[in-house]
C-alpha cells in the first residue's frame, strides 16, 4: 500500500566503520637525556625489540577495526647534524 512509511521512504542499509586511534607515540629519546632508565636502555634490554613497547596495548589494535591511526611523535632519520632546539628526539 502506498500510504505506509516503508513504501515512501525505503530503508537504506546502515554502514559503519570502526577506527582505532592514538596520539603522541614516542619511540626514542632526546640524546641529551641520560642513558639510565631511558628508552634506549630498555630497548637494549629487550633485545632491540620495538614490539615490546606495544605488548600491553597490542590487543586494542589487533581488534577487527577498519582503520588504525597512530601519531608517531618523533622523526625517522639517520641525520648526524643536530637541530638547534630544546628537545631533539631521534
Amino acid at each position: 500500500m502506498l500510504g505506509k512509511n516503508e513504501d515512501l521512504y525505503p530503508v537504506e542499509e546502515i554502514k559503519t566503520i570502526t577506527i582505532s586511534a592514538t596520539g603522541d607515540c614516542t619511540l626514542g629519546t632526546d640524546e641529551s637525556f641520560g642513558y639510565s632508565e631511558s628508552f634506549m636502555e630498555e630497548f637494549e634490554k629487550q633485545n632491540r625489540n620495538y614490539g615490546y613497547f606495544f605488548e600491553n596495548i597490542r590487543e586494542i589494535f589487533a581488534n577487527d577495526d577498519d582503520l588504525t591511526i597512530v601519531n608517531l611523535e618523533t622523526t625517522l632519520t639517520n641525520a648526524t647534524k643536530k637541530a638547534e632546539k630544546k628537545f631533539r628526539f631521534k
